[in-house]
């Protein structure tokens, strides 16, 4: 976790992925920090953490909703400007093409690093409800707008 450049910020994470931080999947170990079970340095000492279960309101416009199945407690943020609902999707939709699915049969696609494909089907239709527009997380065409809302294909 790149936190330095945030001397002041205070973290909300969801308590299912604290807890599976302390002692992740060997296929995770490098996304905890770790690179041998036992050493982990997901949170730094100093960090400000403010652990939750669940979705909650941060601001207003501003949500984070819980959506397991890339990660136990991987969350999402949203936001609400006036042309509609963003939901920032994080690993759970790392590419475009994930979200876009290949219709008719399959609506969306799972990445094929994950801990649980059901709660992940259940995650993309939740986003499906909470949001008009999904961002991936690490997509570059998600950079094509210099700012957001913007209309995306």
């Amino acid at each position: 976790m790149n936190v330095a450049p945030f001397p002041r910020a205070r973290f909300i994470v969801q308590r299912a992925e604290l807890c599976f931080a302390v002692a992740p999947l060997p296929i995770h170990y490098r996304q905890y920090g770790g690179f041998a079970h036992g050493t982990h340095a997901f949170l730094p000492a100093g960090v400000t953490v403010d652990v939750m279960d669940g979705d909650r309101s941060v601001a207003k416009g501003v949500s984070v909703a819980l959506l397991p199945g890339h990660m136990p407690g991987i969350q999402g943020g949203r936001v609400e400007p006036e042309d509609g609902t963003y939901q920032i999707a994080s690993d759970n939709v790392p590419l475009y093409v994930n979200w876009q699915g290949e219709p008719p049969s399959l609506a969306h696609i799972p990445s094929s690093l994950h801990v649980d494909f059901e709660a992940y089907f259940s995650s993309f239709a939740r986003m499906e409800c909470l949001a008009d527009y999904v961002l991936p997380g690490h997509d570059m065409p998600v950079l094509a707008s210099p700012a957001y809302p913007a209309r995306l294909g």
